[in-house]
């Protein structure tokens, strides 16, 4: 049976100053800190209600039901993984896309993701 693994995973965003119509950036980043390969990496996120996906920026365009936001990893080769659909010991991934806020309801400032 092979040893369950535990991936670093980094979700951060950059962009403009928060306001209806602002474009974010969010980052999300995959480490294999462990020393085991790692097959069929899949990755989910949800934006908050008031953002709206624009497009991808690096990494394969999600698969996308409403705010609910899905990677199936498993088949591509991206950042400095060797083999199509494994992320080797040290290796990374990086996905990353922008978003827009559509709208702002003051009573769920601070937004957050």
């Amino acid at each position: 049976m092979p040893s369950p693994v535990t991936l670093d995973i980094t979700l951060t965003t950059s962009g403009d100053v928060p306001a209806v119509g602002a474009l974010i950036t969010y980052t999300i980043r995959i480490v294999n800190n462990t020393p085991y390969s790692v097959d069929h990496v899949t990755i989910w996120d949800t934006l908050p209600q008031d953002m709206i996906f624009e497009n991808e920026i690096i990494g394969p365009s999600p698969v996308r039901t409403g705010n609910f936001m899905y990677w199936d990893l498993s088949d591509k080769m991206l950042g400095s993984a060797t083999i199509p659909g494994r992320l080797e010991p040290n290796g990374e991934i990086t996905i990353e896309f922008t978003a827009r806020i559509k709208t702002i309801d003051p009573s769920r400032l601070p937004m957050s993701n």
